[in-house]
């Protein structure tokens, strides 16, 4: 009976296959590479060539550049909900091009967000407000 159960016991513990040296290798991700709104974006379309944003979605605060002014808030965000707290938007006062407050008067009407293929697209109902791509 002892012979048995340690023959039981050692078919459980002993490996049957040996690992591939061809396995593939684990993949880390990030949240910058996932398809996460988190982290870095570029402006791709819009007024702003130069605009830059950054998401943490930890104290679901923003903080970018447009360019010519720095700018900060918080957001609400749920699924792909995304909504910009517009009380608490503060900007540096540069004074810069009208581009940059017809920027910020779109940017602030974003109310959801989509990444696709790397990309993410800040949306107003079923319109496309500007697309954003990670900084190379």
């Amino acid at each position: 009976m002892r012979t048995l159960l340690f023959l039981a016991l050692t078919a459980l513990v002993i490996p049957t296959s040996v690992p591939s040296r061809n396995a593939p290798e684990l993949v880390r991700c990030y949240p910058q590479e996932t398809g996460s709104l988190a982290g870095n974006w570029v402006l791709m379309n819009g007024p702003l060539s130069a605009c830059t944003i950054r998401f943490n979605l930890g104290s679901n605060t923003f903080t970018g550049n447009t360019g010519c002014n720095d700018f900060t808030g918080t957001f609400y965000k749920s699924a792909d909900t995304l909504r910009i707290d517009k009380q608490i938007l503060t900007l540096t006062k540069n004074s810069c091009t009208q581009d940059e407050a017809a920027f910020l008067r779109s940017f602030l009407l974003t109310n959801h967000y989509q990444v696709i293929n790397g990309m993410l697209v800040l949306l107003n109902g079923d319109s496309a407000i500007y697309t954003w791509n990670r900084p190379k």
